[in-house]
């Protein structure tokens, strides 16, 4: 696993749209794009205005890739947001087994098969299966599975390799301890695909949305991800965003979704 260091931080004085975070890239310049051996910054320009993207490599490892955590603090604590970006499949990717994306969580953060901790949760995008059918994988106070629930779409979907999609997760916290009110949705091109209701994340008043977590991993054994190694285009800039997380009332209103 590997843990690295956070890009240049965003404070409240600079996000005016009710953003909690903002990543673009813009402090990347050539010749200057390279951040590690996992990840690039993509230069592209459109109608003469430059852009980024992040391009993701995952290197075979014993457990199928090497992990790469990267954890950010959102400027503000609350109790419903959005977290949206956009991404795109390489023409040679393979889902394996599966692998992790993004997502939201408060407190102690709780991952990895550890113990309900009544001060922690996380709500977490992954694709399951060699079709890479996408789920919410979700720690919460109720869950019946040791190393977290997986929740299906309820409709079949298909990636298409080659194409962005515009990914928006939302989660709105239990309005009290032992309130199993909660909820939690992927959106994918402005569809919902997996929509998780009556749930309760949090087992503490003082525990809510704080963190933004992005991992980027695949499951599966070095073998099935040998000779090559898989890239994600992943994180285009868009509207001046590549991550962002918005309150849910700031993203309602722009993405105009009920």
């Amino acid at each position: 696993m590997i843990l690295l260091p956070a890009f240049a931080s965003v404070t409240k004085a600079d996000l005016s749209d009710g953003a909690l975070f903002r990543e673009t890239f813009k402090e990347f310049q050539p010749p200057w794009l390279t951040i590690d051996r996992h990840r690039k910054v993509l230069v592209y320009t459109t109608n003469g205005i430059d852009g980024r993207i992040l391009q993701v490599t995952y290197i075979p490892s014993s457990q199928g890739s090497e992990r790469v955590l990267q954890n950010y603090w959102l400027t503000s604590v609350v109790t419903a947001a959005t977290l949206s970006f956009d991404m795109k499949l390489h023409s040679q990717f393979e889902f394996v087994r599966g692998g992790k994306l993004h997502g939201l969580m408060g407190g102690t953060a709780t991952t990895g098969c550890q113990p309900i901790d009544p001060f922690g949760w996380s709500v977490r995008m992954m694709w399951m299966g060699a079709n890479g059918t996408p789920v919410l994988y979700i720690y919460h106070q109720d869950r019946v599975s040791e190393c977290g629930d997986v929740f299906y779409p309820s409709a079949s979907f298909e990636w298409r390799k080659g194409r962005w999609y515009r990914i928006d997760l939302y989660v709105k916290m239990n309005s009290d301890v032992g309130s199993a009110d909660g909820r939690a949705t992927l959106y994918i091109n402005g569809e919902p695909i997996v929509d998780v209701r009556h749930l309760n994340l949090s087992g503490s008043r003082l525990v809510q949305i704080e963190q933004i977590r992005l991992p980027y991993l695949l499951r599966g054994r070095r073998s099935e991800l040998e000779p090559f190694e898989e890239h994600l285009y992943l994180l285009r800039q868009l509207y001046s965003d590549a991550w962002q997380v918005r309150s849910w009332r700031a993203w309602h209103d722009v993405r105009n979704l009920s």
